[in-house]
């Protein structure tokens, strides 16, 4: 989740009461358990809600290729009910719904709202993706 968290020294500030994906929008960040590892925990941004098209990867190198020779090779899908899609803020290194797949709600834990550094600084995280 670079540059939103850092790697190390990050102490999140989680309101559990958005527990399995209840209240969240686009562009929350959240606390999930690792789809690949239950009992591991990650952060990542919500991208994707039930009934919205995502482009699966758009961060695709072949994507500008094809398209100068006139094939579109960029695929969709649509999030089904009961789940969410999520990505990391660093896409180039990150493993996320583009890895994983759809997200089930139930995965998630909470919201995080803040953070605390290990040098006593404290941030807001913001949902940066939504117009207020």
């Amino acid at each position: 989740m670079l540059p939103t968290l850092n790697y190390a020294g990050d102490f999140v500030h989680t309101d559990k009461t958005c527990k399995r994906g209840k209240d969240c929008r686009v562009g929350d960040v959240v606390v999930l358990l690792k789809p690949s590892d239950p009992s591991q925990r990650v952060c990542k941004r919500i991208t994707g809600l039930a009934g919205d098209y995502i482009e699966i990867d758009p961060s695709a190198a072949d994507h500008a290729a094809a398209s100068e020779i006139g094939v579109d090779t960029r695929r969709f899908i649509q999030i089904p009910e009961g789940h969410c899609w999520v990505t990391g803020d660093n896409l180039s290194q990150s493993l996320d719904s583009r890895s994983y797949g759809v997200i089930p709600l139930a995965l998630v834990k909470g919201r995080i709202f803040g953070v605390h550094s290990t040098r006593g600084e404290f941030r807001w995280i913001e949902n940066n993706l939504l117009a207020a």
